[in-house]
């Protein structure tokens, strides 16, 4: 097994070597310790090849960087959440609509477990209850850790019951923003 490091990342391993022979029925672990130092990244490539089972393969495999550790979600109040999506209506980025893991999400408020001060944007009064025939909509203000950027991000629990990720930023942000899209999507579909 080798290491393909992505572009602007840290990869630390965990035991630093492997045996060079796994036997039959036998497992190892080794973790990979991933951040990313500046933008723009790419993601970590995982290169194994050997003897599986008598036959000699060699295959890839990219090694998710999971951005949602570094998303510092903040307290937004209804009003200044919608002005600033307004401001950002042109820079924003959407993901098809997709169907969510059941383990990790089994209603829309299971939302709320993972980002912090979701609020229900859909709402126009204090009080009024959104139906869920007509779908949900969460958002939120979040901010990466290390490059002190405000990001905001829109759920929209569509009617049939799929996803769809919103996140809205600045054009010199873009980049990120896709990254982090992608890994909404690759982290909840099912």
């Amino acid at each position: 097994m080798s290491l393909s490091e992505g572009l602007n990342l840290n990869v630390l391993a965990k035991p630093e070597t492997m045996e060079a022979v796994i036997p039959q029925k036998h497992q190892i672990k080794q973790q990979f310790l991933i951040s990313f130092t500046s933008v723009p990244f790419g993601c970590v490539q995982l290169n194994c090849e050997g003897l599986f089972a008598g036959n000699y393969m060699s295959f890839s495999l990219p090694l998710p960087n999971l951005l949602m550790k570094f998303m510092e979600f903040k307290y937004i109040e209804l009003p200044d959440y919608r002005n600033r999506w307004k401001k950002l209506q042109n820079e924003t980025l959407m993901s098809e609509p997709i169907t969510v893991n059941s383990g990790l999400i089994r209603s829309a408020n299971d939302f709320k477990k993972y980002f912090g001060y979701l609020i229900d944007i859909k709402t126009k009064n204090e009080g009024e209850v959104v139906r869920v025939s007509k779908g949900i909509k969460y958002g939120g203000l979040f901010e990466l850790e290390t490059i002190k950027v405000e990001y905001l991000l829109r759920i929209n629990i569509l009617p049939s019951g799929e996803v769809v990720f919103q996140v809205a930023a600045e054009s010199e942000h873009r980049l990120v923003a896709e990254y982090l899209l992608q890994t909404l999507v690759f982290i909840f579909r099912k």
